[in-house]
């Protein structure tokens, strides 16, 4: 497990795994392995399961990150399912993301996080669908 978040690399898929705390080097690890084990395995669909993860992010907090998922996610699909409590009513980390070319979408359940992705769960294992 890296600093607050595991990776798992399965058939059409990278599904992360966040845990608290969540410090900023684990959003900077997050950052620099997540689209990397996803490019290296020839997989573009990733799931980030945020749900266990609590707090609030500010305006700029939200601008940032959306900034930077564009940059480092660039070419790949990526799913991120989040507390509530994370996730602005507007969805203005996500719309930051989209309009600076990143192709993903915030979630608060995995079923919608693997329908966008278009991929299926059967016993428990994604599979590509």
């Amino acid at each position: 497990m890296a600093d607050g978040f595991t990776i798992r690399v399965e058939a059409d898929l990278v599904h992360v795994v966040f845990a608290e705390p969540v410090s900023l080097v684990s959003i900077q690890l997050f950052f620099s392995q997540v689209p990397d084990e996803a490019r290296n395995a020839d997989i573009s669909k990733i799931l980030c399961d945020a749900r266990d993860v609590t707090g609030q992010l500010d305006t700029l907090q939200r601008f940032q990150y959306g900034s930077r998922i564009a940059e480092k996610f660039q070419g790949l699909k990526a799913a991120f399912v989040l507390n509530e409590s994370l996730i602005d009513p507007n969805r203005f980390g996500e719309k930051t993301a989209v309009s600076l070319g990143g192709n993903i979408r915030v979630f608060t359940t995995l079923a919608e996080g693997y329908r966008w992705l278009d991929v299926k769960r059967t016993k428990g294992a994604p599979i590509a669908g």
